[in-house]
């Protein structure tokens, strides 16, 4: 299998992540485009050398060991397609001029080495005003890359060679932690060379899995099988970030359309690890289900976690499903099982891990042997099924018994970080952040306790005597799934082992409890003031809607006396027309030369009924009715308009002051 690896003794992979993030970023195309200005180069410095020599340059110059000679034909072939490359008699030819890219490579290159010696360096002084730990330039760059190397970034072989340190281990862990969460909060340039490094180190373990990865086609075909410890983080019983972390890879996927499964054997393991906690419940327990913790979980809340087990699995659309039959004619497509169980009993001797676990694991990817029918597949996109673990002890001894670092096949067995890099690389539309994710993610899990700091813990509290602090032990070790109980602690302890005793727990218990009665009463006193200032929010709101419906009324009453007025002189307009009408009658019936004609008896009768019409509802005369309606229709919503504007106007000027 293709690794970016390199010895301790150079920069090489740390360099190689930085440069493909560079390339990528500008890129972003297939992983294997992404090789492509590594070959020009090595071709560019040495036009007659052979397939097996660039392998060598990969190696040497660049930390891919075992590069596959297959990929150089790929690439070599597709330079040729594209006419930038030709061959003749052993010595290659560039049709195109490829000086522009060699050197933008170069310069890439340089510029990735700087970054990279300003991270180390910049870590280095971080050593020295922390730990007051004088470090090399390599002790530190070694120190980096196992923290690197610890969270699955798979960039040195024999990491563990360098001694000196070890016994610092999980305090230059921690400081690490702290180191990364200084620039995250900074937002500088050493946080986004950081960034470079996971990215870069994310497009390795992609390389390092599946080279011939198209990022266009999805994962249709694929159907991931998850194992008890990640699923319980999809679950998100273990810490907030792990369960965070576990629910994107779900996340991505699902976009991929990938199926997720989970064997049996897994789903009941996980109920036993949940009836152990039940049992155990308010006691001391080795493993425990942190966020249960967190959430302070009644044991009634755990039972009925338990009894819906199943419906939370319905909920993520994970299948629980049994392995394949053992059938005889399978049999030569099954894994050795009983040497794998060997071979991980032998790496487990000194832990404490169950038989049980390692029979699950075995039973695992023998599971997924089966579900292959044996067949090798070369692309990720072509499998049909995966095991997806975090323990990278069960990939490491499956690769060993297959062969598979040898050979260019996906591995029946996938960590989590790889698979989570190669969904990324084929979502990065949608999840550009997911380096900066995985950074904060391993940052925070650096400043948590360790498992030796754990035991260390335990120890402790089983020897704790009663002391003048009204504590159990089982409530101290909860605590451990307080972060800010734990963040004390570990601050208190600089991250080692060595320093954690009983009078440095309880001490931080005392000073927890002083800060959270700090906190209360300041939690309190907010309240209360938060409290008061609602009231008198209230209380001026009421007094603003009292002042607005007085304003409102004093304005209304206005626009009534308004339009009684209009309504008034629109009865004396009408009452003087009728009238005038009348004695217009009158004069004219004087006149000498009157006569009853059928013109006077209809001006007689005209006149009384407009009289009679203004003082009595003859419907028979209604046109002064009808007409005054729709002047009013018309001019009494115009004047209260007027007057709401002018309400408004007077309320807006009081409240302006």
């Amino acid at each position: 299998m293709l690794k970016v690896v390199s010895s301790m003794k150079n920069n090489n992979a740390l360099i190689s992540t930085a440069l493909l993030t560079a390339i990528f970023e500008e890129k972003k195309q297939d992983t294997i485009s992404l090789i492509i200005p590594f070959i020009i180069n090595i071709i560019y410095n040495d036009t007659t050398i052979s397939y097996e020599d660039i392998v060598k340059k990969m190696q040497k110059d660049y930390s891919f060991n075992n590069f596959p000679q297959a990929i150089i034909r790929i690439i070599i072939n597709r330079l040729k397609s594209q006419k930038i490359l030709k061959q003749e008699n052993n010595e290659y030819i560039f049709i195109t001029d490829v000086s522009k890219i060699v050197k933008e490579f170069n310069e890439r290159r340089e510029k990735s080495k700087k970054e990279i010696d300003t991270v180390i360096n910049s870590l280095n002084e971080f050593f020295k005003q922390h730990m007051a730990l004088k470090m090399s330039y390599l002790d530190c760059r070694n120190s980096f890359a196992k923290f690197l190397d610890k969270n699955g970034y798979l960039l040195y072989e024999n990491i563990n060679n360098s001694t000196r340190l070890s016994k610092y281990n999980d305090k230059i862990n921690y400081n690490i932690g702290l180191f990364i969460n200084e620039h995250k909060l900074a937002q500088d340039l050493i946080f986004d060379y950081l960034k470079n490094i996971i990215e870069g180190s994310l497009i390795a373990n992609a390389l390092y899995v599946n080279i011939e990865n198209n990022n266009n086609s999805d994962l249709s075909k694929l159907t991931c099988y998850f194992d008890t410890p990640f699923m319980l983080r999809v679950l998100e019983f273990k810490e907030p970030e792990f369960n965070t972390s576990a629910l994107e890879l779900v996340k991505l996927l699902k976009e991929q359309k990938v199926k997720i499964k989970c064997f049996k054997h897994n789903y009941n393991e996980i109920e036993n690890i949940v009836e152990e906690y039940i049992r155990n419940f308010g006691k001391t327990q080795d493993k425990t289900l942190e966020n249960f913790v967190i959430k302070d979980y009644s044991l009634t809340e755990v039972r009925e976690i338990l009894d819906n087990l199943e419906d939370l699995f319905k909920n993520l659309e994970i299948e629980i499903i049994d392995t394949p039959e053992y059938k005889k004619e399978q049999y030569k497509d099954i894994i050795d099982e009983k040497r794998l169980a060997d071979n991980l009993k032998a790496v487990y001797k000194d832990e404490k891990v169950s038989n049980k676990t390692i029979d699950n694991d075995v039973a695992s990817i023998s599971a997924i042997m089966r579900l292959r029918k044996g067949k090798d597949y070369r692309k990720l996109e072509d499998c049909p099924a995966i095991f997806v673990t975090t323990n990278k002890d069960v990939r490491r001894e499956t690769n060993l018994l297959l062969n598979l670092d040898e050979t260019f096949k996906i591995s029946p067995a996938i960590s989590d970080i790889d698979l989570t890099a190669i969904v990324w690389l084929k979502s990065l539309v949608s999840n550009k952040d997911l380096p900066e994710i995985k950074l904060t993610e391993n940052a925070m899990a650096a400043i948590k306790p360790t498992d030796s700091i754990r035991k260390k813990f335990n120890s402790t509290l089983v020897n704790l005597k009663q002391s003048k602090i009204d504590v159990s032990p089982s409530s101290l070790y909860n605590l451990l799934c307080s972060n800010y109980y734990v963040e004390k602690l570990m601050l208190n302890v600089e991250g080692d082992v060595n320093k954690i005793n009983p009078n440095i727990l309880l001490s931080t218990y005392e000073s927890t409890l002083r800060e959270n009665e700090i906190l209360d009463k300041n939690e309190k006193t907010l309240k209360a003031d938060n409290d008061r200032l609602i009231q008198r929010l209230l209380e001026k709101e009421s007094e603003d809607k009292l002042y607005k419906e007085n304003v409102y009324s004093k304005y209304k009453k206005i626009e009534i006396r308004i339009q009684k007025a209009i309504l008034i002189l629109e009865k004396l307009i009408q009452i003087g027309v009728c009238f005038s009408l009348c004695i217009f009658s009158l004069m004219y019936t004087k006149e000498e030369n009157f006569s009853i004609t059928f013109t006077n008896i209809l001006f007689y009768i005209l006149s009384f009924y407009a009289i009679l019409a203004t003082f009595l509802p003859v419907s028979i005369f209604s046109l002064f009715k009808l007409t005054i309606d729709k002047i009013n229709i018309n001019l009494f919503p115009f004047i209260n308009k007027k007057i709401n504007l002018k309400a408004e106007k007077t309320i807006n000027e009081i409240f302006k002051k």
